[in-house]
């Protein structure tokens, strides 16, 4: 588990995130995302640049945007799901990469199941 894991965002700038997880025993390699809206703000308006970054400036084929919160707008997390599942934005090799948007109670649901046998 790395801690602060570094790409190069689509504005060619240093970005982070906060956690990369490789396994040899799991075969799994995946760049993990968080993001927490207590209350009511602006950051459901990042959205959109999140979900560019990981479809054209993150090298992983695996993606996990851990969201949650109640702060949220209003179809703000429904946008980033439907987004991610419809792949409406996506074209070339981000086709091929694998973006999961959970909940923290989704993401146990992931975890017991990767990897409590």
């Amino acid at each position: 588990m790395l801690k602060n894991a570094p790409f190069t965002s689509i504005y060619d700038h240093k970005g982070k995130t906060e956690f990369l997880l490789i396994s040899q025993v799991y075969n799994l390699k995946i760049r993990i995302e968080c993001k927490w809206q207590q209350v009511s703000g602006s950051v459901d308006e990042k959205l959109p640049y999140l979900y560019l970054n990981t479809i054209e400036a993150m090298p992983e084929d695996s993606i996990m945007i851990l969201i949650d919160g109640d702060g949220w707008k209003p179809g703000a997390i429904k946008w980033l799901k439907e987004a991610v599942s419809h792949k409406k934005y996506q074209s070339g090799r981000a086709q091929n990469k694998e973006i999961l948007v959970f909940n923290l109670t989704e993401f146990f649901t992931w975890a017991n199941k990767r990897f409590i046998h």
